[in-house]
């Protein structure tokens, strides 16, 4: 029997299968792309420092003499407060704006990929196991058939034609049970695959 409803797979899908998570941490680097362009709006402010001295040789002074006295240090502030700047953040979060969007939009599809995904595996599960219901009562009853054959065929009641046709109606039954049961198995551990459980063999 399955285990859960077709709606509590698709939820465990979802928080467990490695594209969704993909998908997520795309659309959350999209979202910091977007907040270190929004930084372009905000003013900066810069300190910036030099340290220097000088020589040359027409000076009679020594070189250690006129590094010492050439030597100057400078220190200073700048700030920059962007107001226009030709409407390039302006810009810039827009296109940043856009591509959270387009993100936004691929999670969509992708979740809709692993619902139809999870849809036709619990639809083939639930076939599967109706198939194999079928089959293991056709093969119950090939397999009575096929035993009144042999008994008739022992009493002199039936040719050994009729017997060959009996015993492969019996036979096609088990390998019709055994497609079903293999079948029922692969897709009971499909959905269990999709809840993130281990699969087991």
């Amino acid at each position: 029997m399955l285990e859960g409803n077709k709606s509590d797979i698709y939820a465990k899908a979802l928080s467990y299968l490695p594209e969704i998570e993909v998908s997520n941490l795309d659309i959350a680097s999209k979202e910091k792309e977007l907040d270190i362009v929004k930084g372009g709006y905000l003013p900066t402010l810069s300190l910036n420092g030099s340290l220097g001295s000088g020589y040359t040789s027409i000076n009679p002074t020594t070189f250690t003499d006129q590094f010492d006295f050439n030597f100057n240090q400078k220190i200073g502030l700048s700030l920059s407060i962007p107001i226009f700047n030709r409407n390039q953040t302006k810009s810039a979060v827009k296109t940043a704006s856009i591509t959270i969007e387009k993100a936004q939009l691929q999670k969509q599809n992708t979740e809709k990929e692993v619902y139809l995904k999870v849809e036709t595996a619990y639809q083939n599960a639930i076939s599967s196991q109706e198939q194999l219901i079928a089959a293991e009562a056709s093969q119950e009853a090939a397999a009575q058939s096929y035993k009144l054959a042999q008994k008739k065929y022992e009493l002199g009641g039936l040719s050994t034609t009729d017997l060959v046709i009996s015993q492969n109606t019996y036979t096609n039954t088990q390998q019709n049970y055994l497609q079903a049961k293999y079948l029922t198995i692969l897709y009971h551990q499909l959905l269990q695959f999709y809840q993130g459980n281990d699969i087991q063999i």
